[in-house]
């Protein structure tokens, strides 16, 4: 039962981003898990939410805004920005 309440929370979490606008869907795959990736337009970078990673590196620009702030996983985009 523990897994299954843990599931459900993640997919809520999941679907608050996108309902907020803080990630879209891309029907693009990931290539680590093969799960959908999602685009998150305020960091200019596609990240896939089920193994918690980005499809992108950082762009490498120390002056780059996007990047700067970008947090280390996709699911931080969550707690730092709806927290």
């Amino acid at each position: 039962m523990r897994n299954r309440k843990n599931y459900l929370k993640r997919r809520a979490k999941m679907r608050r981003l996108v309902n907020e606008g803080f990630a879209f869907e891309t029907g693009r795959v990931c290539e680590v898990c093969g799960a959908e990736l999602y685009d998150f337009p305020m960091y200019d970078a596609l990240g896939c939410l089920a193994c918690d990673s980005w499809a992108e590196d950082i762009c490498g620009n120390a002056d780059c805004p996007m990047c700067a702030k970008r947090p280390a996983r996709p699911w931080g985009v969550l707690y730092d920005e709806l927290g």
